[in-house]
């Protein structure tokens, strides 16, 4: 993918989640000008921070806010499919991570 964009003189940061358990990217390549023409990967800069994805605790809650259980899961998706296969009733339920975040998803036995 490329894109044209016009950034104020200074440092910027470029920040991005992974929120799936998978992830490919090539390279990132920086050049100056409109439609610059792309050299390709020339190495990764040593400040460059890989966080990987560890397993994490799911707290597991039905709709109605009664605690179900945990599961360990690296992703929210493969937390929701641990949840699917532990739980016996269909509806909707929610998971919470520990860094606060919430998804809610369906179960349809």
């Amino acid at each position: 993918m490329k894109s044209n964009v016009t950034l104020p003189a200074g440092e910027h940061v470029l920040r991005f989640t992974v929120v799936g358990s998978w992830l490919d990217i090539d390279y990132f390549t920086f050049v100056s000008g409109a439609n610059a023409t792309d050299p390709g990967p020339t190495g990764i800069a040593k400040d460059v921070r890989y966080d990987v994805q560890t397993e994490q605790v799911y707290r597991v809650y039905g709709l109605n806010g009664s605690f179900v259980g945990t599961v360990f899961a690296a992703s929210a998706s493969e937390a929701q499919s641990k949840v699917r296969s532990m739980v016996s009733e269909k509806g909707v339920y929610l998971i919470r991570a520990k860094n606060g975040m919430v998804h809610r998803f369906m179960v349809t036995k």
